[in-house]
């Protein structure tokens, strides 16, 4: 995001009759929305890890809770 923010600047900064700013916004966009398309395989088992562990620990929780 910071690389597709920097082009644009420097794309301004070259050309500034072209006004990028309007354009900047949607291509920000359309590069989080690639980026996070790219990303998604690998997260998603992340944070269903990351669930069961959460899950396991508050069964834990609650079993020491109600032996005490």
């Amino acid at each position: 995001m910071l690389i597709a923010n920097l082009a644009l600047g420097i794309l301004n900064c070259a050309a500034p009759q072209i006004g990028i700013f309007p354009i900047g916004f949607p291509v920000t966009m359309l590069v989080g929305m690639l980026l996070l398309q790219l990303m998604l395989p690998n997260i998603i088992p992340f944070f269903s890890h990351l669930f069961d562990f959460g899950i396991d620990e508050f069964g834990r929780l609650a079993a020491r809770l109600n032996a005490s």
